[in-house]
């Protein structure tokens, strides 16, 4: 061999060329994925040469070891860059993982091991091989075991899976344009949506549409789809942030959530989205500004990660509320003299007291919301209700976000809460806030950024007259 070798069950390689390379790299990668096992990824990582890894090496160590996340990371930093660089024939190793996929998944499905097989499975199906065409014998075997119906109707999974257990995947190999289509996508972090509809249920029942799909027949769905959209292109365009976590992770929308449900949540990894009652309430989905509060929910544990309790908890629901409200205006076009400053007007109905869910220009006017909120720190709510008045007394830091944003535009605003909330940790209280608001305005102006020359006096202002600092003083009356 000419070039460098390397071993790997007892098969010495000669890895003359990038595509030797590749074939060296493939055959760790699909044994690894192949056997279900843990273990094995970590296996894999010493057959490989340590300058090629050190990428990879520091998001395992950043993020920690996940062994259905591994495999992905391990073909982003080792395994495309090959194909890329060399500009090499990916057909095999597109064909050799997809069948490891689909191994792995029925070894998991022969150990019971019925949620890691149907991670698998969606690997397979929804994220590197979506561009792959599988049989139809193929998807009914994914739905007849992953799907909540198989959950719910009590089948025997394993049951179901031993008969096609010596079955072989149909895979029609991508050509070249998908290939680069799916390299772009995943080198950079681009999001894909995903909407399932629940049926009124409190699980998925079937997906309902995802990326790149035509419409759907379902207007609530398409809305969800729709909005999504304009929440990752607010954030990337306006803010500089990648989906809710920064590493473009995609939205997962759980639509028609439970019968007449009045309320969305994010549960820390997916959006839940009732369709209302009817009487106070329509449906959700159509709402903007909520789905990116529930949304930001994500951005928030990913950045400050509030305790949800007392002012940690209010300043979570307040970056939410803010962030919404900003996306809403920046969408529309609106200036924040120009909005109404109203969150979750669009699912009210006539019977509905108010003119919307909650106000950040006048929080405690009780003729305009759901329960008016005190704007001022005198009235802070300490009763041991709503984890400490979370969604009370967001109303306080709410006016404040408002003030400023009337004198020096929204965005401006925007940016510089978004750049205080990455400089917040969980315990942050109220005067934290104040204090990094000035900090990162004076940053962002020492970086040569202009900022409205009113600033740093526009935040004194506003967060005096919420009664957080003293008037002329910057004293914290910090409760």
């Amino acid at each position: 061999c000419e070039g460098q070798t390397a071993s790997y069950k007892n098969k010495t390689y000669c890895l003359k060329t990038p595509q030797d390379s590749l074939t060296y790299y493939e055959n760790i990668f699909c044994d690894a994925v192949a056997s279900g096992d843990d273990k094995s990824y970590i296996e894999t990582f010493k057959y490989m040469p340590k300058a090629q890894l050190d990428s990879l090496t520091a998001m395992l160590e950043k993020n920690g070891f996940d062994s259905h996340q591994t495999p992905e990371q391990v073909m982003l930093h080792v395994i495309f860059p090959l194909i890329r660089v060399h500009k090499l024939d990916s057909a095999s190793f597109y064909r050799n993982a997809a069948t490891a996929y689909w191994n792995g998944a029925i070894k998991h499905l022969n150990n019971k091991n019925i949620d890691s097989a149907c991670i698998y499975f969606e690997k397979l199906y929804d994220w590197a091989w979506k561009d792959s065409i599988l049989s139809k014998n193929d998807e009914e075997l994914m739905d007849k075991i992953c799907s909540d119906n198989a959950y719910e109707s009590g089948q025997n999974q394993t049951n179901v899976a031993s008969n096609y257990q010596n079955n072989s995947i149909n895979i029609v190999v991508p050509n070249k344009k998908q290939i680069e289509n799916k390299l772009n996508v995943l080198e950079q972090g681009k999001s894909e949506r995903y909407v399932f509809d629940c049926q009124q249920t409190n699980k998925k029942v079937v997906l309902a549409r995802k990326e790149g799909d035509y419409a759907s027949k379902d207007r609530d769905i398409n809305a969800l789809y729709d909005n999504a959209a304009i929440f990752l292109d607010y954030f990337k365009t306006q803010l500089g942030w990648r989906s809710f976590d920064n590493k473009g992770g995609n939205i997962i929308i759980n639509a028609h959530y439970m019968r007449s449900y009045n309320n969305t949540f994010w549960d820390g990894k997916e959006y839940f989205v009732g369709g209302g009652d009817g009487g106070n309430f329509t449906a959700f989905a159509y709402c903007l500004e909520i789905m990116v509060h529930e949304l930001s929910h994500g951005i928030i544990q990913n950045t400050a990660n509030f305790d949800y309790y007392g002012q940690t908890g209010a300043l979570s629901e307040h970056f939410a509320d803010v962030m919404g409200i900003a996306a809403r205006q920046w969408h529309l076009k609106q200036t924040a003299t120009t909005s109404d400053w109203l969150i979750g007007k669009d699912v009210v109905t006539g019977s509905f007291k108010g003119k919307g869910i909650r106000s950040l220009k006048n929080p405690d006017d009780a003729s305009m919301v759901l329960a008016a909120q005190p704007t001022h720190m005198s009235n802070y709510n300490n009763e041991n209700i709503d984890n400490g008045g979370v969604h009370i007394n967001s109303g306080i830091v709410n006016k404040a976000f408002y003030l400023v944003s009337m004198d020096i535009g929204t965005q401006e605003a925007m940016l510089l809460w978004f750049e205080a909330l990455k400089t917040l940790n969980r315990k942050s209280q109220f005067i934290d806030l104040y204090n990094a608001l000035k900090m990162n305005a004076a940053k962002l102006i020492k970086q040569g950024r202009t900022l409205a020359p009113n600033t740093l006096t526009s935040i004194d202002n506003a967060f005096a007259t919420v009664g957080i600092i003293e008037k002329n003083n910057n004293t914290n009356t910090n409760r």
